[in-house]
């Protein structure tokens, strides 16, 4: 669904819920990786081991404001967040990405926000020849997607390589929409569906005909 100009994907399997977000049972310092959740377990055991580097704490006791300077270390060192990619641009690199909406391991609202820092810090001009951000609604953190109704799969597969090396190669920018597809899992991998993958912040609007065919389907911007 569009919540303003971002699309949050929802994920109809509930075992996908309970291993990402609610795990089996309440949080507890144990970090029980049977029980917990995998953002508990990621986020306690960062906690513990990056930023207070004390393997017998509490995660619930954790205070940020008390190690403020290890975090800003440990942000330096891994964080992938700097939106200036100028000198990137001006030797020719192209950006090409993709956020999957049903994602419970990371929010794509990660993605969006950098994509969004970025073009605010070179410019539009600059983002709409060098760089790409497509979404692809309730896909997870794999990839892959399943109908709510009936738990069928919805075709999520793309290759950004192809537009990527041809951008960068050639100077062929990449479509406003490339289509994603669901293929037979035996040769010769005909495909079954297609829908489109839009670029941001356009979702595929289907307005009429075969829901399984990517031509039924046309990019629209997202309501305001």
């Amino acid at each position: 669904m569009w919540v303003g100009r971002r699309f949050v994907g929802l994920n109809g399997q509930a075992s996908t819920m309970a291993r990402w977000v609610t795990g089996q049972a309440a949080p507890t310092s144990a970090v029980d990786a049977a029980a917990s959740s995998q953002q508990w377990l990621y986020g306690a055991n960062s906690v513990r081991f990056f930023v207070t580097r004390d393997a017998n704490l509490d995660p619930a006791t954790y205070d940020p404001s008390k190690y403020r300077a290890r975090l800003e270390q440990v942000s330096g060192l891994i964080d992938s967040t700097n939106p200036d990619l100028t000198a990137f641009f001006a030797h020719g690199g192209k950006l090409v990405m993709r956020e999957n909406t049903g994602d419970l391991a990371q929010s794509p609202l990660a993605g969006i926000d950098y994509f969004q820092a970025l073009v605010a810090k070179v410019g539009q001009g600059v983002a709409d020849r060098s760089a790409r951000l497509y979404v692809s609604p309730g896909s997870t953190h794999t990839g892959q997607a399943a109908r709510i109704t009936d738990g069928s799969p919805v075709p999520t597969m793309v290759d950004p390589l192809d537009p990527l090396d041809r951008w960068a190669t050639s100077g062929e920018a990449p479509p406003d929409a490339v289509v994603q597809t669901l293929k037979s899992i035996e040769p010769p991998h005909e495909v079954k569906e297609s829908r489109p993958m839009c670029r941001y912040p356009n979702y595929p609007r289907y307005t009429g005909g075969d829901a399984k065919q990517a031509a039924s389907y046309t990019c629209t911007p997202s309501m305001p």
